[in-house]
């Protein structure tokens, strides 16, 4: 008689493959997003064998792999490939050894998320846990910075910099997490205890993007937020769990923005201690309506003709959001 597989024993290979890449992307994120050689470098040599395992144990993956993933998959080698050969006729082929070392690496955390059978609770952990842990390292960096006798050495030009380095690939780090934390935070599926803390955790994230004052996610925050409610199911969900997190930072903007210019003269040190309380604040309120949320969702959700009226009403109102942005940009340029 054929024995079958344990829950831990179906789980454990997941795990395995899924725990290298969380690892290292949380360990860059924690240290100067790992640009230093010395961080990606050996990163990804262990990506790359990790995908070597992947094809060595399994070629069937690639079988299994939808033509348009096989595709993607393989063009991708093929620039790895052609990056390697650029070395030859480099003016500097040190500088386009680097590159394509980095392009191996992508190559590799690209083929290992693509080529793995990920199911949807699996790769919901692991979005949630990334998630979750970018809001650890982002709240232990703004205590370093409150604690710290130099919070100036956190800021470049009164823009907060850390922990990657940089302010525009600072604010990317965090939006990367805000949005499987929203995403987790309004679905059903999602244990009803959990999704206040993804609530309070989106909320902290997008108010801690504000403070590297990226100029350029000015404009694709709100690109990305109209693909989202128009792409992700479940509209409705979607825009109950956004509009919170949306009204909580516009809420605490005023301290937020005033970071900047405090940065930029003598008073870094109180404005950093003034955001404390609205942050602990907002995150306390989401969190609780998060979870409360979560309860009336899991024992009385809302009957699906109103949810699909709501949603036809949410797309309409993203429609006339559109055309009357696109008008004034117009009328503006």
């Amino acid at each position: 008689m054929r024995e079958t597989a344990s829950p831990a024993a179906a789980w454990a290979p997941t795990v395995l493959i899924g725990a290298l890449p969380l690892g290292l992307f949380l360990l860059w994120a924690a240290i100067d997003g790992g640009y230093p050689p010395t961080l990606w470098n050996p990163g990804g040599i262990a990506l790359v064998g990790l995908l070597a395992l992947l094809l060595a144990s399994a070629p069937r993956l690639l079988r299994t792999l939808p033509r348009a993933g096989l595709a993607a998959l393989g063009l991708f080698a093929a620039f790895a490939v052609w990056s390697f050969l650029s070395i030859a006729w480099a003016a500097d082929e040190g500088e386009a050894w680097d590159a394509a070392n980095r392009t191996l690496l992508y190559l590799a955390a690209y083929g290992v998320f693509v080529l793995w059978p990920w199911r949807g609770r699996q790769a919901a952990i692991l979005l949630g846990a990334y998630s979750l842990g970018v809001a650890a390292i982002s709240a232990a960096t703004y205590v370093r910075a409150l604690r710290s006798d130099d919070p100036g050495a956190f800021f470049i030009g009164g823009r907060y910099t850390e922990p990657v380095g940089y302010v525009n690939a600072d604010c990317a780090l965090f939006l990367t997490a805000f949005w499987p934390a929203v995403f987790l935070a309004a679905r059903r599926e999602t244990p009803w205890w959990l999704r206040g803390l993804f609530l309070a955790t989106a909320g902290f994230l997008l108010e801690q993007a504000v403070l590297p004052q990226s100029r350029g996610s000015l404009f694709v925050f709100p690109v990305v937020a109209l693909l989202y409610l128009l792409v992700v199911p479940g509209r409705t969900r979607s825009v109950l769990a956004l509009g919170p997190v949306l009204l909580a930072a516009f809420l605490v903007r005023d301290p937020l923005l005033d970071v900047y210019s405090a940065a930029r003269g003598d008073t870094l040190a109180e404005a950093l201690g003034a955001l404390e309380e609205p942050l602990l604040g907002s995150a306390v309120a989401l969190f609780a309506l998060g979870t409360v949320y979560g309860l009336v969702d899991r024992f009385a959700p809302l009957p699906r003709d109103l949810a699909r009226l709501g949603a036809w009403f949410l797309g309409f109102l993203v429609g006339l959001a559109a055309l009357v942005a696109a008008v004034v940009l117009l009328a503006v340029y």
